[in-house]
């Protein structure tokens, strides 16, 4: 593994210290990177420690680091350096490099100053070489530096002058590669990587490992380190240079202690010399991961059930082993969320389970939890915060309230959605057999922990000799899912949580699949029997040529067109590159509309595979990549296809009614309408089997919450019932008199003030922005509550006042103002106690609660913004309250793994 890199020696040039640091200070000024010239100075300590080291280089890694972001990432930064550098440091006495390397530019690089020597330009002249070293990296153009930042960005992401011969468009959608977001991990040698000069073709020359190669166990162990693995994953989808695709863990015994890595020409997507280091990253978007169940996608459903008596596809009984899967998912769902209401602990889970990724964003922008008034603005950050101090869901109405509005959403949520969860299928990244062991038509899928379906049909680490279907979204023809034979094969045994497909073969599986490939597409696989044995493969259906046809067409022209036609003007070509690229990706795209009217056209005929559908199913393949193949498709060729090629043109089809309708009387006009079996499924699952379920259950779910919950707690009256007790019992003799006047001062004040606001709080609006407005104002007044001015001068109130918290809004006048509050409106006018002093009511009560030795745990506002549950906890809490409960007499401390199982140690 490469180390730090150093910068090449260079003649010294004049250069004038005053300008870089200038320059480096309208960068910092201007982008906020971080750097500045005193990063790179050693103090006194690291030339004594580091005496046989390069300190120096290393204390400029984390600048370098920063830059290489810039420079590669944050193209709109990078054009203002780039700006700023030219004016400072683009000076005539500058030396002119020379043709020595792959650059030539007429900035010189400083020579790099020697550790020995600290003086006081030391570290600006490092940090110069730093800066130009990098940047003579990063562009290698042969032509002067003055070049544009399009120009110099393209040569280094996409070496734009030796991949000029590929289409525009196709060169245009490569730019995304450099600028994706992955994670970089080593760098290999030039020695290290393996360029196939040919794919694995089969006979009639279809490549059959698009996008898929190999890399040495060892570099993939190191890989997995250098990301904090505790395990080797079998497989990492990632980037290398010009290649992006999936590399597999080989097992070749012959090269066990190689380092090495291979990349072929499906892989590599434009040509690249693989000289920089940058270039020889491997840099990791994902790796393949423990596989978990999986729900079942919703554009699978009408081609599993396409039924044709030929194939032997049982259409009534694929439907109906689907609605056994959904009635199943829907009720664990609606039970545990039944359940989930006993129990703070369990329902906090249900909580973030349900509805993190709604506050997630607001999380992460604000680093913080977002306040209206006296409570979160997120209703389910409301039920977190009451539910962390300490109240239960089902005694407190005000939670219950959110609770139920909450568990509401959810059922709503799953009428529409219909997730269904299939316990035997789940999803993986597609890879192939380098070692031929596998015929056509079989697949090899092991797991690294054992699969559990939680319906306790199966419970393995891995699949053999069974059938299963494999698909992958999105699935449009009826041979968009294939059922294969599943079996082990030893010699695949290392490729776990990725599914392998033979080699073997005239086409790649993967490709039967809505056309996909190995560079990362993930296929469904499904084992349940009652789906499996329901479903038989269909061929692939014959299909026009939309091209030949004149339906679509590609924009033609290459990057050396482009230059030709600007008389090799390279500044010029880039410019019209870029225009005409982002010109032809900003029209209007067609895929969604055409994938809706398929899918609207589909409802109409309740089948997929009319001539229709499948005309549109080819068509909506190929605009899938339609930006990259530079597809001309636009409103006029839709139109003439539809005239041409559908059999009643394009017309204003309606939404289907599982989209459209809500559902409530639909039981009812079915069964006037037409006969069970002539229903389309996605109807039939949602207003047959979904919507009652549904409703049954938050009927069920409404009846178990019961009347119990009370809008009273007594924790919370605890600091007025404390301030009550101090100045009518804490006076010394001959005071009695006059003490208690100060109290009665206080609760009147208090009283007839919180009285005003309240009767404000019954003529704000219901919702929308003036609600927002109105609460937050009566909140802001509620807070500027002070105390009285003819109170303030007892001793006994400013001790009690001085006591406890001095930070709002938790001071003690606050506590006290809240709980005056709670104790005045608690039964006439709960959501105004709640909106307006919710947030100190929360802590009263936290702060009233004894559980454990501890008590409550303090914790500040940005760090609470960060905690989430982990469920393997909460599931090894709930069960050890089980046992405490008396179901086990056992005591003994047990442990848990992270779902919950506990770990037996015998």
């Amino acid at each position: 593994m490469a180390g730090i890199h150093r910068p090449k020696e260079q003649t010294p040039a004049k250069k004038r210290p005053d300008d870089f640091r200038v320059f480096l200070s309208n960068l910092n000024r201007q982008y906020g990177l971080g750097i500045h010239a005193s990063d790179s100075k050693l103090t006194a300590r690291e030339r004594r420690t580091n005496a046989d080291s390069d300190p120096q280089a290393e204390r400029v890694g984390k600048i370098q680091e920063r830059l290489r972001y810039l420079f590669f990432k944050e193209r709109t930064v990078l054009q203002g350096i780039l700006d700023q550098l030219h004016g400072c440091a683009a000076n005539p006495s500058n030396t002119q490099l020379h043709e020595g390397g792959a650059f030539l530019g007429t900035l010189s690089l400083p020579q790099e100053p020697s550790t020995t020597q600290v003086g006081p330009n030391t570290e600006t002249e490092f940090l110069q070489t730093t800066l130009y070293n990098l940047l003579s990296q990063a562009w290698k153009v042969h032509g002067p530096l003055e070049r544009s930042f399009g120009t110099i960005h393209k040569a280094w992401a996409i070496a734009i002058r030796a991949n000029a011969a590929q289409p525009s468009l196709k060169l245009f959608s490569r730019l995304a590669l450099s600028l994706s977001r992955t994670y970089p991990t080593i760098v290999f040698e030039p020695g290290q990587i393996i360029h196939h000069a040919e794919d694995i073709c089969s006979k009639s020359g279809k490549v059959m490992n698009d996008g898929v190669a190999e890399m040495s166990p060892k570099a993939a162990k190191v890989i997995a380190e250098y990301l904090g693995l505790t395990d080797t994953p079998s497989a990492y989808q990632g980037r290398f240079g010009s290649a992006k695709g999936v590399w597999i863990v080989g097992t070749d015994p012959d090269n066990r202690d190689d380092f090495e890595i291979d990349t072929y020409p499906s892989q590599r997507k434009w040509e690249c010399d693989f000289w920089d280091e940058d270039h020889r990253t491997f840099e990791v978007k994902t790796e393949a991961r423990p596989l978990r169940a999986a729900n079942l996608n919703m554009q699978f459903i009408p081609v599993l059930v396409n039924g044709d008596v030929k194939r032997g596809t049982d259409k009534h009984r694929m439907r109906n082993a689907i609605a056994g899967c959904l009635r199943t998912t829907l009720k664990e769902e609606l039970a545990r969320q039944r359940s989930s209401m006993n129990d703070p602990v369990q329902f906090r889970q249900w909580i973030h389970e349900n509805f993190f990724q709604g506050y997630r964003s607001d999380r992460v922008r604000d680093q913080n939890i977002r306040f209206l008034a006296g409570l979160p603005d997120n209703e389910a950050e409301r039920v977190n915060m009451l539910l962390d101090a300490g109240f239960r869901p089902k005694k407190l109405s005000f939670l219950r309230e959110v609770s139920y509005k909450m568990a509401f959403r959810k059922c709503e949520l799953l009428k529409s959605k219909m997730n269904i969860k299939v316990g035997c299928s789940t999803y993986a990244k597609m890879v192939v057999d380098f070692k031929g062991v596998l015929e056509e038509g079989e697949i090899h899928l092991g797991f690294s922990t054992k699969f559990m379906d939680p319906d306790g049909q199966f419970s393995d680490t891995l699949l053999h000799g069974m059938d299963v279907l494999v698909a992958r979204a999105p699935a449009h023809f009826p041979s968009d899912i294939q059922r294969v034979r599943a079996v082990f094969r030893p010699e695949l045994r290392h490729l776990k949580d990725v599914i392998v497909f033979s080699i073997k073969g005239d086409s790649p599986l993967a490709d039967l699949l809505s056309g996909g490939d190995y560079d990362g597409d993930q296929a469904w696989v499904c084992w349940d029997p009652a789906i499996v044995n329901s479903f038989q493969n269909a061929a692939y259906p014959v299909v026009p040529d939309l091209f030949a046809l004149g339906y679509l067409e590609k924009r033609k022209g290459t990057f050396q067109d482009l230059v030709q036609n600007n008389s090799s003007n390279m500044d010029r070509a880039v410019a019209e590159f870029m225009y005409e690229s982002f010109t032809f990706n900003m029209k209007e795209q067609f895929l969604g509309i055409c994938t809706a009217y398929k899918e609207r056209l589909c409802y109409g005929y309740n089948g997929i595979d009319n001539n229709d559908a499948v005309v549109l199913s080819h068509l909506v393949g190929n605009l899938v990549d339609q930006a990259k193949q530079g597809i001309v498709f636009g409103r006029d060729q839709w139109v003439r296809f539809c005239k041409g090629l559908l059999k009643n043109g394009l017309q204003n089809l309606p939404e289907p009614r599982y989209k459209a309708e809500t559902g409530v009387n639909h039981n009812q006009r079915s069964s006037e309408d037409g006969k069970l079996d002539e229903e389309h499924v996605l109807d039939y699952l949602k207003f047959r089997v979904a919507l009652p379920l549904v409703d049954q259950e938050m009927e069920a779910f409404n009846s178990m919450l019961g009347n119990e919950a009370v809008t009273f707690d007594k924790d919370l009256l605890g600091p007025f019932d404390d301030f009550e007790r101090l100045m009518q019992t804490s006076m010394p003799l001959g005071a009695k008199k006059a003490e208690p006047s100060s109290f009665k001062v206080i609760n009147d004040y208090l009283t007839t003030e919180i009285r005003n606001i309240r009767q404000q709080w019954s003529n704000i609006p219901k919702a929308g922005g003036k609600y927002t407005e109105a609460v937050q104002a009566i909140h802001n007044q509620w807070q500027s509550l002070a105390v009285p001015e003819s109170a303030s001068g007892n001793d006994k109130l400013k001790i009690y006042l001085a006591a406890g918290s001095s930070a709002p809004p938790f001071d003690t006048w606050a506590l006290l103002k809240a709980s005056t509050t709670f104790k005045e409106y608690y039964r006439s006018s709960s959501s105004f106690v709640w909106n307006i002093a919710g947030r100190q009511l929360a802590w009263i009560k936290a702060s009233s609660r004894t559980e454990g030795p501890a008590g409550p745990v303090a914790v500040t506002s940005s760090m609470y913004a960060i905690l989430r549950p982990d469920s393997g906890l909460v599931k090894g809490i709930m069960a050890k309250k089980c046992s405490a409960d008396g179901q086990s007499v056992v005591l003994d401390d047990v442990e848990y793994d992270e779902d919950g199982t506990q770990i037996d140690d015998t």
